[in-house]
């Protein structure tokens, strides 16, 4: 399901180390609707683990991404180059 969404993160500038975006903009690269989860719950979004069974949070960890801050309110979020 976030397949597109992978694609998204990994052709994202090489010389890029921060991406701030909203989620409108996530959901319209990956062509996809994040579920009301994403919108109410930081954890949806904070999961570090190179390990994780989170299809959603494999998109931007296993292209190189974490997420560094989040502002739900203004449906935002900011990523980080690792």
């Amino acid at each position: 399901m976030y397949e597109t969404l992978q694609k998204w993160f990994a052709y994202q500038a090489k010389t890029e180390t921060e991406l701030h975006v909203t989620f409108k903009k996530l959901e319209e690269a990956g062509n996809i609707q994040f579920p009301a989860s994403a919108r109410k719950h930081p954890a949806w979004w904070l999961d570090k683990s190179p390990n994780t069974t989170h299809s959603h949070a494999r998109a931007w960890l296993e292209t190189g991404w974490q997420v560094e801050s989040l502002d739900l309110s203004k449906e935002t979020v900011s990523f980080k180059r690792v």
